[in-house]
């Protein structure tokens, strides 16, 4: 929506002018209708800085404002907090059990810095609301994360999602950086282009490294290539059964 600096004004009155409004029913009627079989996630916005990167400017647009003209993106910044905080107690009050918060968190465009700044305070505020209602919250963190491993430690966020082991840190890595956190994978889409024998090896490495795993999801959050869905995740199960069965 943002083409250049005189779209500032207009964007800061769209942006105040949100409405949070609870939709309860719907969710309840999805969840009910999907039964046992599937475990339904409700979804905080995205962080505000993280919304301006994603939804409202582009990644190379947001660098160039936030380097030139800063004081008018923590305006946006501002205006999206405030319509976040409307969104957290509707969330906790909602029925659903747990709540992803933002993502797709690039830390290398986004740095240690302004992720410890704009990021982990808005995670440590929602939790803050969501737990009391005994509710659990996450994060889609799916980029190379080495680098702010430390600091998602640090959050009280309950499970890390779509994490990604198949570039930058390891299922090992992250169970060393984040014991008391679930990690809940993405199984790295990269390997979906392996033979049957490599999908199933890498999946057994990866629950070697998880041991004894109590707090280890695989999950899948990215397309698997055509004609090779069925034959992969046959060979994925096969694995954790073959591994647990031992």
């Amino acid at each position: 929506m943002f083409k250049g600096p005189e779209d500032y004004k207009a964007l800061y009155a769209f942006i105040s002018d949100g409405r949070v409004i609870p939709d309860y029913e719907s969710a309840a009627k999805l969840a009910g209708m999907l039964g046992d079989d599937f475990a339904v996630r409700d979804q905080i916005c995205l962080e505000p800085l993280q919304a301006l990167i994603s939804e409202y400017m582009g990644t190379e647009t947001f660098c160039y404002e936030w380097m030139d003209n800063r004081d008018e993106v923590l305006k946006l910044y501002d205006a999206l907090t405030e319509t976040a905080r409307k969104i957290y107690p509707v969330v906790a009050d909602g029925p659903l059990e747990f709540a992803n918060y933002g993502g797709n968190v690039v830390p290398d465009i986004v740095g240690r810095e302004n992720f410890e700044n704009y990021f982990m305070p808005h995670y440590e505020e929602a939790a803050v609301v969501l737990h009391k209602k005994n509710k659990l919250i996450g994060c889609h963190f799916d980029a190379d994360n080495s680098t702010i491993m430390d600091l998602i430690g640090r959050t009280p966020l309950d499970y890390i999602e779509a994490f990604d082991p198949g570039f930058g840190p390891s299922v090992a890595d992250a169970g060393r950086a984040w014991p008391e956190k679930v990690l809940w994978i993405n199984w790295p889409s990269a390997w979906q282009l392996y033979s049957e024998e490599e999908v199933y090896n890498r999946t057994i490495e990866m629950l070697r490294q998880a041991a004894p795993g109590n707090n280890f999801i695989i999950g899948i959050t990215e397309d698997i290539p055509e004609g090779l869905w069925q034959r992969n995740c046959l060979k994925i199960m096969d694995a954790v059964d073959g591994y647990y069965s031992r």
